[in-house]
C-alpha cells in the first residue's frame, strides 16, 4: 500500500501519531510512506523509519521546492504544505500507479484496503463529500457545476496512471490555480475541486472522513452499529484538534481515541506537557474570545450598520481603508462596506497572504497609501498598533462600533 503524507517541522509529531495508527490497523501490510516536505532534517526521517520498522515499513522522503508556489495564498490553518499535493503525478516514482494522500490530523480506525482498491478506471482520485461546503452557494462562488459535489481534500486516493497519461500534474494545476486565484477560500481543496471535481470518485463520508460530531452522534445513537462506520476519523476542524486545550472535549470518546494512539509515539509526554500548558492560558484566550463575541453582536445588531459606517468613515475622510486581521469580524466590515464610497483597499496579517474573498492580504508594518488601518483583531489592538510604523491612524474596530452605537 502506497501511502502520501505531507508534513512541516510544526505538524511533525501529529504525522507520528497519524502514522501509528495507520500501521497498527495493518499489522501485516507493507507500507509505503512518501513524505513531502520542505524542512524535516535527517533526524526528524531517522525516527520516522524507526517507527515503520517496527511494523516491517518504509518511509521515502520527497523534498519540494518551495519557490515554486511562492506566490500562493497561505494562512495559519492553510500552510504553504498543503499546496505539495500538486506535484503529487511528477515527483513520485513511476512506478507508483495510485497512492492514498492521507493529511496528519485523522485517526485511522480500520483497515483501508477496501477504500484502497477501489475502482479508478475512469477517475483521477476517489474522495469524500466535504459535508459542510458542499452547497449550492458555496459551488456558485467557486464556479463549479451545481451537479458536481465538492469533496474534502484531506483523504484523496490518487489514480498517478491516468493523471500522468492525460497530463494533469504540477503545470495543469499551476494553470488552474492562476485562473482563479481571487476565488479561493479553501485554497488548495478548491484547486483540486476545480482540477480534478469532473473525474472523483465519491465514497462514504461516515465511513472515510468522518468529522468528530458526525462520529459522536452516531456512535451515541447506535453504539451496537459503531463497527460498521468509521474507517478514518478526521479532525478537520480548526474547532476540534484533541491537541489543542483551547477546543478540545477532555474525556470524549472521539479525544481518547487519537490520545491512545499519541502513547505509541516517542512525542507522548510533549504533547501532554503542550496540553498542559495550553490549558493554563485559557484565561487570556478565553477573555479574546468572550470580547470578540461581544463586538461581533453588538455590530449585527447596529440598526441602519451600512449606512453608519460609511457616514462613520466619510466624516473623518477616510475612504481607503486598510483592515488589520483575517478573520469573521473583518469580513463583516467588508461585507458592509462592499458598495458604498468607503472602500476596503486591502487587508493586513502575519500570519497570511494571498487573498480573502477577492480582498489581497499583505504582510508588513508601514502602510501609507490609506487613510486608516482598522484592527479587525482588536483583543490584541495595543500590541498591533505598536508595531505599525505611524504612518496613518489607526483605530480599533471594538472603538468604531462603539461610536456607531452612539450615532
Amino acid at each position: 500500500m502506497d501511502i502520501l503524507v505531507i508534513s512541516s517541522k510544526k505538524f511533525y509529531s501529529y504525522l507520528l501519531v497519524m502514522l501509528a495508527s495507520l500501521y497498527e490497523n495493518h499489522v501485516g501490510t507493507e507500507i509505503n510512506v512518501y513524505v513531502m516536505h520542505s524542512e524535516l532534517e535527517a533526524e526528524d526521517f531517522t525516527l520516522l523509519q524507526e517507527q515503520a520498522d517496527f511494523y516491517n515499513n518504509h518511509i521515502h522522503p520527497i523534498p519540494i521546492d518551495t519557490s515554486l508556489i511562492a506566490g500562493f495564498p497561505v494562512r495559519e490553518q492553510f500552510p504553504e504544505i498543503l499546496y505539495f499535493r500538486m506535484f503529487i503525478a511528477d515527483v513520485l516514482p513511476q512506478s507508483v500507479n495510485r497512492v492514498l494522500a492521507l493529511d496528519v490530523d485523522i485517526i485511522v480506525r480500520k483497515s483501508l484496503q477496501e477504500f484502497y482498491d477501489t475502482d479508478l478506471d475512469n477517475y483521477y482520485i476517489a474522495a469524500c463529500e466535504d459535508l459542510e461546503l458542499n452547497t449550492d452557494r458555496f459551488k456558485r462562488k467557486l464556479q463549479i457545476p451545481q451537479g458536481s459535489i465538492y469533496f474534502n481534500a484531506g483523504i484523496m486516493l490518487f489514480n498517478l496512471h491516468k493523471m500522468r497519461e492525460e497530463g494533469v500534474g504540477f503545470k495543469y494545476f499551476l494553470q488552474i490555480a492562476g485562473e482563479n486565484i481571487s476565488r479561493l477560500t479553501w485554497f488548495d481543496q478548491d484547486i483540486f475541486n476545480l482540477a480534478l471535481g469532473s473525474k472523483c470518485r465519491i465514497v462514504n463520508a461516515t465511513d472515510y472522513n468522518c468529522p468528530p460530531a458526525l462520529f459522536e452522534q452516531l456512535y451515541g445513537s447506535a453504539k451496537s452499529n459503531e463497527e460498521h462506520f468509521a474507517s478514518i476519523i478526521h479532525y478537520l476542524s480548526p474547532n476540534y484538534k484533541p491537541w489543542n486545550a483551547t477546543v478540545a472535549s477532555p474525556g470524549s470518546i472521539i479525544e481518547n481515541l487519537w490520545w491512545d494512539y499519541a502513547q505509541k509515539t516517542p512525542f507522548y509526554e510533549q504533547l501532554r506537557a503542550e496540553y498542559e500548558e495550553s490549558s493554563s492560558n485559557l484565561g487570556q484566550q478565553n477573555r479574546a474570545l468572550k470580547l470578540y463575541y461581544a463586538m461581533a453582536l453588538l455590530l449585527l445588531k447596529t440598526e441602519d450598520r451600512q449606512r453608519k459606517l460609511e457616514h462613520y468613515f466619510q466624516e473623518r475622510n477616510f475612504y481607503k481603508i486598510a483592515v488589520y486581521g483575517v478573520n469573521p469580524m473583518q469580513e463583516i466590515l467588508c461585507s458592509d462596506l462592499d458598495k458604498g464610497e468607503v472602500k476596503v483597499s486591502y487587508l493586513i496579517d502575519k500570519n497570511a497572504k494571498g487573498y480573502s474573498n477577492g480582498i489581497e492580504i499583505r504582510n508588513g508594518s508601514h502602510f501609507d497609501d490609506v487613510d486608516v488601518i482598522i484592527v479587525a483583531a482588536c483583543a490584541h489592538y495595543r500590541q498591533i498598533r505598536d508595531y505599525l510604523d505611524d504612518s496613518c491612524p489607526v483605530l480599533s474596530l471594538e472603538t468604531v462600533i462603539y461610536d456607531l452605537n452612539k450615532m
